[in-house]
């Protein structure tokens, strides 16, 4: 129920082997404003940003392309396919300020579980 009739009941996305570098293109989707399926090309500009999170330093990545509310934990994927963030963060008043979680969040997330 509810399900994209193009989409597999259990899509997923295999991680990156690396995360993304200052300049390179991803991909990211969500449903900004809770418009449905959105998919925008976007450029990393800052490939490393520690942010406090919950009163630790979490890695994240900024990227200009404007993310709003229902982006949030939407992917971020690679040229090739792959994911290698998850986004999380805009600011208000402060365009092309967005960030998501690095990869090597990710990864360690996932490791804990």
């Amino acid at each position: 129920p509810g399900q994209e009739p193009y989409l597999p009941a259990h899509s997923f996305l295999y991680l990156d082997e690396r995360a993304p570098n200052v300049g390179e293109q991803v991909y990211i989707v969500g449903h900004p404003n809770y418009a449905a399926w959105t998919y925008t090309l976007d450029i990393v500009s800052n490939a490393l940003r520690l942010v406090k999170f919950f009163g630790e330093p979490r890695k994240f990545f900024q990227h200009q392309t404007p993310v709003f509310e229902g982006n949030s934990g939407g992917p971020v994927i690679s040229m090739n396919g792959k994911l290698v963030g998850v986004v999380s963060l805009y600011t208000h008043g402060i365009g092309h300020l967005n960030y998501s979680v690095h990869l090597d969040e990710v990864k360690e997330f996932l490791e804990r579980e």
